[in-house]
């Protein structure tokens, strides 16, 4: 049990794979801010330090399904 601490949101990224091989692709899955938090970057910041999580260790690209215009400064 964490005390002090507040779940802003959440992300989750899973392993994509291309004729059942692995190659190294992400998919990311819906994600949620909370409604006091929303419209303040924490979504923003999730998204980023999530995708920069995954090309640390060398993931080749992510997909997401959600709105273009939106995704879309991510690089994704």
């Amino acid at each position: 049990m964490l005390q002090g601490w507040t779940v802003v949101g959440h992300l989750a990224f899973f392993p994509v794979t291309l004729d059942r091989q692995d190659a190294g692709w992400y998919g990311l899955a819906p994600g949620s801010v909370s409604p006091a938090h929303q419209r303040r970057g924490s979504g923003s910041a999730l998204i980023r330090d999530g995708l920069a999580c995954l090309r640390a260790p060398g993931a080749q690209d992510c997909v997401v399904r959600g709105d273009p215009l939106y995704n879309r400064r991510f690089g994704v």
